[in-house]
């Protein structure tokens, strides 16, 4: 996936998140304007090494879910460590890894 795609399809979830995680679909309320206020500010902690599409000190996060550990395209400073997780990203093993990282 391009960067430019990375970032409407970020943009288009984050739209559906906001619209979606209220009392009803397609009601914003303030509660879902900090979560995702709480999101990007969370966010900012990662992009001291890490960047949607490109990278950097770390690899890109664009295409991460799917992606096995240790082989973003282009992107060759993984630790051993990270190369051997055997750990394929999805919603479940980034929460775990975010929790205790290797």
């Amino acid at each position: 996936m391009n960067p430019r795609s990375c970032r409407a399809v970020l943009g288009l979830l984050g739209l559906f998140l906001a619209a979606t995680a209220g009392a009803g679909a397609g009601t914003v309320t303030t509660v879902d304007v900090e979560t995702l206020r709480h999101g990007e500010e969370v966010y900012g902690r990662c992009i001291a090494c890490h960047a949607v599409e490109a990278n950097r000190t770390g690899p890109q996060h664009c295409g991460l879910f799917g992606r096995k550990a240790g082989t973003a395209p282009g992107f060759d400073g993984y630790s051993p460590a990270m190369r051997a997780s055997g750990i394929v990203w999805n919603e479940e093993t980034l929460d775990r890894f975010l929790e205790d990282p290797l």
